[in-house]
């Protein structure tokens, strides 16, 4: 990740946050939660394909998970359009069985994960006449169950994926350029407050300012995930001991430090959740100008 895009997705969960605790002055407006919505979703896919890149430099990512990153993509977007259609035509029952995020179909055991696309594609091919309206087509359902052949094909046959790195930049380049976008329909959106919540609007062009000098004061980034399934914990701590330093995760699993509180050198790092067991990271270097990123996998009790 660049450090623009970093600014920018630290801004961007500071307006999530901001929108969050200010929800009274919004809620009824169903376009501002639909945006709002958006905005999570992009975030935790952005988080996702970060931790695929820092995953990658420990030499850790197989051929196997980026067959799974790519069926689970593609079941996402098939899966998104039909909660769509289940909500429309009323239809509890598929909406129930098909209610996805990626995180449901990428951090979960590959069994899981293979599983859920291919509930996904089994109930887009059913409805494949209807679904063409939401702009899934019959293309889209054959490319799907082709990458669950893929992922499947490669179960235990674990290789360097190489080439995986450069194409998770790739999907990181689109990601935030999709998040650009989101932001701005949620500023066009909040404008239509401006007199009638003054002081809501103020604060959220203020915290809609990216500080482009910040990154540089962000010292270490660390993400929690569990063992097995790779998913996100969601809560947690990260610690400094030798500091005396502490601080609890986001929900996307993400906590930041910053050189005013680390300062540079080489340190010891733990990690702690709640039903998990503790896990330390020795000798853990912090440069000056740098952001050291660290995905954590913590283990079960």
């Amino acid at each position: 990740m660049t450090d623009e895009q970093t600014r920018t997705e630290t801004m961007a969960e500071s307006t999530l946050t901001y929108l969050d605790d200010h929800s009274t002055d919004w809620n009824t407006n169903t376009v501002i939660q639909q945006k709002r919505d958006a905005l999570e979703t992009k975030l935790d896919e952005i988080n996702d394909i970060e931790l695929i890149q820092n995953t990658d430099i420990t030499g850790n990512v197989t051929a196997k998970e980026g067959f799974k990153k790519k069926m689970a993509e593609k079941g996402l977007v098939i899966s998104k359009a039909m909660q769509v259609f289940a909500r429309d035509t009323n239809n509890a029952v598929l909406l129930a069985e098909i209610d996805f995020q990626l995180s449901d179909l990428l951090h979960v055991k590959d069994s899981d994960a293979k599983d859920r696309c291919q509930l996904v594609h089994d109930r887009a091919f059913t409805n494949t006449a209807a679904l063409a309206s939401y702009g899934v087509t019959a293309l889209m359902i054959t490319d799907l169950k082709n990458a669950i052949k893929d992922f499947n094909d490669s179960l235990g046959k674990p290789a360097a994926a190489k080439g995986v790195t450069t194409a998770a930049t790739t999907d990181l380049e689109t990601a935030f350029t999709e998040l650009d976008g989101i932001l701005l329909d949620l500023d066009t959106m909040i404008d239509t407050l401006r007199f009638s919540k003054k002081t809501f609007w103020e604060g959220y062009r203020a915290v809609r300012k990216r500080v482009d000098t910040g990154v540089r004061h962000q010292s270490a980034r660390f993400v929690l995930v569990d063992k097995i399934t790779k998913a996100k914990i969601g809560q947690g701590v990260v610690s400094f001991p030798e500091l005396n330093l502490i601080k609890k995760v986001s929900k996307r699993s993400v906590v930041t430090f910053f050189d005013s509180e680390t300062g540079i050198g080489s340190f010891n790092v733990s990690a702690t959740a709640n039903l998990y067991k503790a896990a330390t990271v020795s000798n853990f270097v912090l440069q000056d100008g740098v952001v050291a990123r660290l995905v954590i996998e913590l283990e079960k009790e």
